[in-house]
């Protein structure tokens, strides 16, 4: 009885942290190691998902934080590539929030293949290949497109502007690859 208990205890513990993300936020700031940001992974999985099942534009203090959990882990990590740049990226506004939940979404995928498929995905130069054409950077937009369509189709996305509505409407017809690399 007193495993069962404590095992409900700790998983308990475990969900109440992992959806505390200014405590998150806190603990990434401080960060001066790789290994420290590897140890975040889970955490940081969870902040995007709490993200990407979030109405757009949402305002709360628990977003505000899982989003600068996100955006500070981004820039301290070497080990996921977050790709600035392609076509879906830069049809978003300029201004757009929009362009943090297609980088949340870049990060679900990342994330996913790390830590169910023990890989990661790591663009390198090659000589007389251009960065975008490069196959793993194309597999993180797309992949990440992928996931930031699902997000798009399951909002009030009204205010997107008409190439967003196009890529929309690409992705739905299962065109969305072709739509990116043209």
């Amino acid at each position: 009885m007193k495993k069962i208990f404590l095992v409900v205890l700790l998983t308990f513990f475990k969900i109440g942290y992992s959806q505390d993300f200014e405590k998150l936020y806190e603990k990434v700031s401080n960060f001066e190691s790789q290994e420290e940001y590897d140890n975040v992974d889970s955490d940081i999985e969870s902040a995007v998902d709490y993200l990407l099942n979030q109405p757009y534009k949402e305002e709360t203090k628990k977003y505000y934080y899982a989003h600068k959990s996100l955006i500070t882990w981004m820039d301290g990590t070497s080990n996921y590539h977050i790709i600035i740049g392609g076509r879906l990226m830069d049809i978003i506004d300029k201004k757009s929030y929009l362009k943090n939940i297609y980088m949340a979404s870049m990060t679900k995928y990342l994330l996913n293949e790390h830590l169910n498929n023990n890989r990661y995905v790591h663009p390198e130069n090659q000589e007389g290949i251009k960065f975008i054409d490069l196959p793993e950077v194309q597999e993180i937009l797309f992949e990440g497109g992928e996931i930031f369509m699902q997000y798009l189709d399951k909002n009030d996305m009204s205010l997107l502007n008409k190439n967003l509505k196009k890529a929309l409407k690409k992705y739905k017809k299962g065109e969305l690859r072709s739509f990116m690399f043209e």
